[in-house]
């Protein structure tokens, strides 16, 4: 009985944030199993929560990309990474995705940002949480596990510029970079 009571008051008080949402806002929210919906004045757009991993090979200085095939960004470099599963931390959706595509393990895991990825072709909208690790076996080199998914991997340089045809994510995390040099405050 006390548990039905918890859940009756969870969901009034989600419902009473709903409204006050709406109310400000002009949008509400519904949550699906791994992905948020916004609603408004314009219908529903799903947003989905991908992980993009910044994998360094220290020995290489270098970081870990691959050609995408098959899907969104398709033909375009990008990081090893993709959807959160229900009830999956950050760190286990980094390293169960980077074992799935490239057969590496990783270690010392950290938050790095995020960007608002809009695909409104596809209508998709992602918010990509991108992550930094560093392989365990700096001997390791990635093999082609989803061929269908991907063309290829390779390690590049930090010290080069980045693809010029790369992800979407890859893009908007490249204009947050020059935002944050170009802006930021002499010490």
């Amino acid at each position: 009985m006390k548990i039905e009571k918890k859940e009756i008051t969870h969901k009034s008080k989600r419902l009473n944030l709903n409204k006050k949402i709406k109310k400000i806002t002009g949008f509400s929210e519904k949550r699906h199993a791994n992905y948020l919906v916004i609603s408004g004045v314009s219908g529903e757009v799903p947003y989905r929560i991908g992980v993009a991993v910044f994998v360094e090979n220290p020995k290489l200085n270098a970081y870990l990309i691959g050609k995408r095939k098959g899907s969104l960004d398709s033909g375009n470099w990008g990081l090893p990474g993709g959807h959160m599963e229900p009830n999956e931390t950050i760190e286990e959706c980094a390293k169960r995705e980077l074992l799935e595509e490239t057969g590496l393990e990783i270690k010392n895991i950290k938050h790095v940002t995020f960007t608002d990825d809009n695909y409104p072709a596809e209508c998709k909208r992602y918010i990509t949480l991108f992550v930094s690790a560093q392989v365990k076996d700096n001997n390791a080199e990635p093999k082609l596990m989803e061929p269908e998914k991907c063309e290829e991997w390779k390690w590049h340089k930090w010290n080069d510029e980045p693809p010029k045809n790369c992800s979407m994510p890859m893009k908007h995390l490249n204009k947050q970079i020059d935002f944050c040099l170009v802006n930021t405050l002499p010490l």
